[in-house]
């Protein structure tokens, strides 16, 4: 069998190849970055990072008993998420948010970005970005994660981004999100509006697969050998191997 080294460094050697081939095209790449560009959920993770920083102790205890899976209260969640409705545990954890100020909470998102990230990186897929944007690509990052942290990291790397927007009034968090168009159908439409002669994808998420299988170049990061056979069912992606 193939050794995960091996097996990966075709793929990365690949992925160069087309850059330098495709160098002088419009060229978009998107990556995801929640355990596609780090090992974070960002999500929960700033969640937490906020809480704890704010020292808001009730709020963070809620959030564990949300979240941890020795909680009683998960697996009742999880059930109900997995029958009736969608990201509920995400969904109630971003309400432990509601009534800070938006001025705090993009403070916060900088300061996360900062102190947490960088040793939450993944270094094969970071080496990917760094390539697209030597490449001279158009790099965005798309994600389902929160604006306040996605923002400050796009702007690290001076990059286009595309992420959960927070809902505002009065300058305080109402803990709702505004709509969020599906991925998929943000990417066509960019491509349908600046006419990107190619279209790359990198995500881990499951949910991307039909974005992965619609654009010309799709890229699955897989963490688990388990997980290796349902990305396999789409002949046309090419996996890295993590885990």
């Amino acid at each position: 069998m193939i050794s995960s080294t091996r097996y990966n460094g075709k793929i990365f050697g690949d992925f160069r190849k087309a850059l330098e081939n495709e160098k002088g095209l419009s060229h978009l790449i998107v990556f995801d970055v929640c355990n596609t560009l780090f090992y974070s959920n960002t999500t929960l993770d700033f969640i937490e990072f906020v809480l704890r920083n704010n020292k808001a102790n009730l709020r963070l205890f809620l959030f564990f008993f949300i979240n941890k899976k020795v909680s009683p209260l998960f697996w009742i969640l999880l059930v109900v998420e997995k029958c009736a409705v969608d990201n509920l545990i995400r969904n109630l954890s971003i309400t432990l948010l509601k009534g800070i100020s938006k001025k705090e909470i993009y403070y916060f998102g900088k300061r996360f970005v900062k102190e947490y990230l960088p040793s939450k990186a993944i270094p094969q897929v970071h080496d990917m970005l760094r390539q697209a944007i030597g490449a001279k690509a158009e790099v965005y990052l798309i994600s389902d994660s929160l604006d306040p942290v996605i923002k400050p990291l796009a702007e690290n790397f001076c990059l286009n981004y595309m992420a959960g927007e927070l809902e505002f009034r009065d300058e305080s968090f109402t803990g709702r999100l505004k709509p969020f168009k599906e991925k998929l159908k943000r990417v066509d439409k960019m491509r349908e509006a600046a006419g990107y002669k190619r279209v790359t994808a990198i995500s881990d998420n499951k949910s991307d697969r039909r974005l992965l299988e619609t654009v010309d170049a799709g890229y699955a990061i897989v963490h688990k050998k388990r997980d290796r056979t349902f990305w396999q069912q789409s002949a046309s992606l090419k996996q890295i191997w993590l885990g």
